[in-house]
Order: C-alpha cells, then sequence, then structure tokens
C-alpha cells in the first residue's frame, strides 16, 4: 500500500495502470477530456468495463461523455438528491489487480493543481481477498444506478454546461484570463457587509458623500429628461464626463479627465459616437458584458487616431448607470485594484470580466433586501461610490 500526494505521481501512475493491465474500472464524480489521461483511455477504450461519471453541478466536461454515447460499458450517474461523489480506479488482469482510492476525481486540476490524498492498493496486500470483493460490489452498484449517455441527453447537458461555465469559474475564483489570482475572501471590499459599506462611503474623508449624491442626482435627471447624450445641454455634459462646466467646482470627483484631451475635444464638439455609445446602455434594468461590449465598439468609433481609454470609458458607465459601474482613474486605480486582487493595468475586456463581475459578486452590492429607505441614494449609485473607499489624494 502507498499513499500518493503528488499530482505528477498520480498521472504517471494511472497512465501505467491503463497500459498495464487489460480491464479497467472506474467511478468518479467528475471528468475531463483533454488530458493525458483522458486521451489514454480513449486509445484503451476496449479495456473499459462497468464505469460510472458523475454529472452534479455540471462539472463533467460534455467532450469526455460524448466520447461514449451509447456505450454500454460507461455510463453517467443521474441526477439525484445526493451527490454521487467516488473516486475509484480499478485496473486487473486475471487475478492480479491494481486500485487507487482517494481524493481525486478524472480532473485535469487533479493531475495538475488540485491538493490530492490518494492510496494505491493492489492484491499483494489482500490476502483473502476481502477488498476486492467489497471494491468489486460497489462499483458494480454505482454502475447500475448509471445511465446510458444518449445523444439527446447530451445535447441538453452541453447546452447547460455552457450556460453554468462562468458560475463555475467564478465559484473557483476564475474571472476572466488574468493570471494575477487572489481567493475571493482574501478581498476585503467583496466580503463587506452592506451596514458596513455604507458606512466606509460616509467616511469618505476627502468628499462628502451628500455632495457627490447631489452630482449624481444632476446626471441621472440629466440622462431621463433628455432621450439622448447628445441632447444634454454642454455644461452638463461636461459634468457627466468629469470635465470643467463652469458652474460646480466638484466636476472632478469620481475621476477627473481634464488630462484627456482628445477624449475633452469630442465632449466639446459633441460627438455622435459617444452619445450613440451611451445608448447601448440601458438607464434600468439588468446590463450583458454584450450591452457593454456594443458600448465600446461604437465609442472607439470617436477617437479613429487613439485617444480613448479605460478612466474615460468608465466615466462616462459610471455616470449613466452608478449601481453598475465604477470609474477608474489614477486616484483609485492601485487601491482598489489591489484588494480585488487584479492588475491595475485593465483592458476593456479585463474591467468588465475581472473587476465588474467580482462588484456583482461582493456581499454589499447585492444585498437589496437589507436595504433601508434612508441608504437608497447609496443603493441606486453603489458601484460609482467605490470611488468613496479607494480614492487615494497621493495617488
Amino acid at each position: 500500500m502507498k499513499i500518493i500526494s503528488n499530482n505528477n505521481t498520480l498521472e504517471t501512475l494511472l497512465l501505467k495502470l491503463i497500459k498495464k493491465h487489460s480491464e479497467i474500472r472506474i467511478s468518479v464524480a467528475w471528468a475531463s477530456a483533454k488530458t493525458k489521461i483522458f486521451e489514454t483511455l480513449i486509445a484503451n477504450k476496449h479495456k473499459l468495463k462497468t464505469s460510472t461519471i458523475g454529472i452534479h453541478f455540471y462539472q463533467t466536461d460534455p467532450e469526455f461523455l460524448e466520447a461514449f454515447v451509447e456505450s454500454k460499458d460507461i455510463k453517467m450517474h443521474p441526477w439525484t438528491d445526493g451527490v454521487f461523489h467516488p473516486k475509484v480506479y480499478f485496473f486487473s488482469t486475471d487475478e492480479k489487480w491494481d486500485a487507487i482510492i482517494g481524493s481525486a476525481n478524472l480532473t485535469n486540476a487533479a493531475f495538475t493543481k488540485n491538493s490530492e490524498l490518494n492510496i494505491h492498493i493492489s492484491h499483494e496486500s489482500d490476502t483473502d481477498n476481502h477488498l476486492v470483493k467489497k471494491l468489486l460490489e460497489n462499483i458494480e452498484g454505482y454502475f447500475k444506478q448509471g445511465e446510458t449517455i444518449t445523444s439527446d441527453y447530451l445535447t441538453g447537458y452541453k447546452g447547460l454546461w455552457r450556460k453554468n461555465k462562468s458560475h463555475r469559474d467564478k465559484l473557483s475564483g476564475n474571472y476572466g484570463s488574468s493570471q494575477v489570482k487572489k481567493p475571493v475572501l482574501k478581498s476585503e471590499i467583496m466580503k463587506t457587509h452592506w451596514k458596513d459599506y455604507v458606512e466606509r462611503v460616509k467616511i469618505d474623508p476627502y468628499h462628502s458623500i451628500d455632495e457627490r449624491l447631489y452630482l449624481l442626482r444632476i446626471m441621472r435627471e440629466s440622462f431621463l429628461k433628455y432621450k439622448k447624450f447628445s441632447d444634454i445641454p454642454t455644461n452638463i455634459r461636461k459634468l457627466i464626463a468629469g470635465l470643467p462646466d463652469g458652474v460646480h467646482d466638484n466636476w472632478g470627483w469620481f475621476g477627473s479627465m481634464i488630462g484627456a484631451g482628445r477624449f475633452k475635444n469630442r465632449i466639446h464638439n459633441n460627438n455622435k459616437f459617444i452619445s450613440e455609445a451611451l445608448d447601448y446602455i440601458p438607464l434600468e434594468g439588468d446590463i450583458s458584458k454584450s450591452n457593454y461590449l456594443d458600448f465600446i465598439t461604437v465609442y472607439k468609433k470617436a477617437f479613429p487616431e487613439g485617444g480613448d481609454g479605460i478612466a474615460t470609458v468608465t466615466r462616462l458607465l459610471a455616470m449613466k448607470r452608478p449601481d453598475i459601474f465604477v470609474c477608474i482613474d489614477t486616484r483609485n486605480r492601485v487601491s482598489m485594484c489591489k484588494d480585488f486582487g487584479i492588475k491595475s493595468s485593465l483592458s476593456y475586456n479585463e474591467y468588465w470580466d475581472e473587476l465588474i463581475t467580482r462588484i456583482q459578486d461582493s456581499l454589499w452590492w447585492s444585498a437589496k433586501e437589507r436595504v433601508k429607505d434612508k441608504d437608497k441614494r447609496i443603493w441606486n449609485n453603489r458601484a460609482a461610490l467605490l470611488d468613496c473607499i479607494f480614492y487615494d489624494e497621493d495617488a
């Protein structure tokens, strides 16, 4: 009997046993495709007997299931109230056998990055055949509970697997494609409850919360009154854009865009593409990534020679939908991104995938049922008000 705790050792042993023995029986909760183990199993498909793969939480790759459609030797375990959760690999040739039992599923993560602990046992330590009888009894029992993988079922499963991919990734701490990873529980702001979030917003040491909310109200009323951004009077358009409007001293709160020369020019000349881009962002309801990307596509048309950027983009977005977006600028960028565990130089895609999705997974952002009437104004502007917490005067 041997303890196996190293990913590479586990993978190497499994590959060896697949090739060595004449029969293979597997019972696991989840399985991946595009791994060395998967490819080797496919090459030795004729050896598979009474094997069962779980599908709970859409963790099993549909490509794996597709390789065994209508198979009589490998089934899927139906979705029941309890989770199908064994991890057993059994290999045999006549009276000789090897088995690996432990925590490792048939997944890429199990052979690369997970912390796994498994035991390798064989016929040599089972002198009275007690272990092999119990193992085969359970493996056969799992198989009897299983169902044949049909083409119709696979089609439906593929759709649900794709639909739930984003949710699975986020539960694993994976947002977007960034290589900068930070566990969600290490982000102070993501685990902040609504009551504490309100208190942190209110103690902004640099700007009055009432004045911040007053500014946001002006912008909200302007978007409601006029059909298009281009219809809004010039001074209010400048205020929305974070530029001097000749009236308000706090035009630069939520991100000053005074240094963005080409952006300033486009706002002054009332560029049609900026207005058309903002049309893709509804004033009410959910906003999808598709809405956001449509906005970006049209917004960039206003800058054929360059001059667009994440700061100007997010300033406009945050002022139109302060419940969804926050302006990223030099004064909050470093501290905000550090807390969320993301790099501070965000591309347009990364802004949505890495930051906005984390914001929407934060406890305070989704705490609607806990919002008191006196805090409704903060609730309606909650994403943009992250600036209260992360603004750094010395940045």
